[in-house]
């Protein structure tokens, strides 16, 4: 290949290792937050339904 004169051939560069440990913070999968007391789900099954099919009415 040739190149026109004042041109430069760029190559990549090898990564250091070091780069991998400044962001292995970033790459963390620590899964959603979830609180430790869950709240009690007020009523019953069929009290929770009725109230939502009432809300979802207006």
């Amino acid at each position: 290949m040739r190149h026109r004169m004042g041109e430069k051939q760029f190559s990549i560069q090898p990564i250091k290792d070091e780069a991998k440990d400044k962001v292995s913070a970033f790459n963390a999968h620590p899964g959603p937050a979830v609180p430790k007391d869950m709240p009690q789900e007020e009523g019953t099954k069929e009290e929770r339904k009725a109230k939502m099919e009432a809300l979802n009415k207006k």
